[in-house]
């Protein structure tokens, strides 16, 4: 967890975290890092280029041509626990609003 007040170096936002040498950096930036590292697959269907895509911090591939999408292990369960999270501070910011 990041020191309270530390803004991520790439974006400026509060940083949920520290990356490599710790330097503050949140998690979104720390995905778009991630996937730039990553190498460009062919999607198996159809050969056309994979793009990367960032859902709930987790790097996905896509293809453009049939739209499908391509997990590694364990990515699946990351991004839906993300929803999950994402869905709970939904939840509980309309509470706080309802009480003031």
């Amino acid at each position: 967890m990041g020191i309270p007040g530390n803004k991520c170096v790439r974006c400026g936002h509060r940083a949920a975290g520290t990356g490599p040498s710790s330097i503050p950096i949140c998690g979104r930036c720390e995905a778009e890092l991630r996937a730039e590292r990553e190498r460009t697959r062919a999607c198996p269907i159809d050969g056309t280029a994979l793009e990367k895509e960032i859902i709930s911090n987790v790097v996905v591939d896509h293809c453009p041509g049939c739209h499908g999408i391509w997990l590694d292990a364990g990515e699946l369960r990351l991004v839906l626990e993300g929803r999950r999270i994402e869905q709970w501070l939904d939840g509980f910011a309309h509470t706080l609003a309802d009480l003031v």
